[in-house]
C-alpha cells in the first residue's frame, strides 16, 4: 500500500468537508420529498390509520435521504471519508432522539419520529460505515 502524497491528503480532507455539507443538503431534501410522496401517495389510497402512513413515510423517507446522499456524495467526490459522513448522520439522528425526548413534549404515539432516527442510524451505518474501502487508492 502506497503512502499518500500531501496533495493526496489534501484532496481527502477538502472533499470530506465537501461532503459533508452536500450529504447534510442532499440528505434533508431527499428526506423531505420521499417522505411527502410516500404520505400523499398513500393519502389517496386510503385514509384509514394516518398514524401508520406516516410511520411508514418516516421510514422510507430517512432510509431514501441517506442513500441519496450516498448516492450524490459517490458521484462528486471520488476520494472522501464515508465514515466522517456517517458520523453526521449518526449525529443527527442521535440529536433528533435525544431532542424529542427531553425538550419536546412527545409521547410514544409519535413512534415514527425514533423509527426515522433508527432508520438514519441503521441505514448510513450500512452504506457509509461499512462500505468505506481500506487503503488509499486511485
Amino acid at each position: 500500500m502506497a503512502v499518500p502524497t500531501e496533495a493526496e491528503r489534501f484532496a481527502v480532507i477538502w472533499q470530506t468537508v465537501a461532503a459533508l455539507i452536500v450529504a447534510a443538503i442532499v440528505g434533508v431534501i431527499g428526506m423531505v420529498l420521499a417522505g411527502a410522496f410516500i404520505y400523499f401517495s398513500q393519502r389517496l389510497i386510503t385514509d384509514v390509520r394516518p398514524q401508520i402512513i406516516n410511520f411508514f413515510a418516516s421510514i422510507g423517507a430517512g432510509a431514501a435521504g441517506v442513500f441519496a446522499a450516498r448516492e450524490v456524495c459517490d458521484r462528486l467526490f471520488k476520494h472522501y471519508s464515508q465514515r466522517a459522513v456517517f458520523g453526521l448522520f449518526a449525529l443527527y439522528a442521535v440529536a433528533s432522539g435525544l431532542l424529542e425526548i427531553f425538550l419536546i413534549a412527545a409521547h410514544w404515539g409519535q413512534i415514527s419520529i425514533y423509527a426515522q432516527d433508527l432508520t438514519i442510524l441503521l441505514v448510513s451505518y450500512s452504506i457509509f460505515w461499512k462500505g468505506e474501502p481500506t487503503g488509499f487508492s486511485n
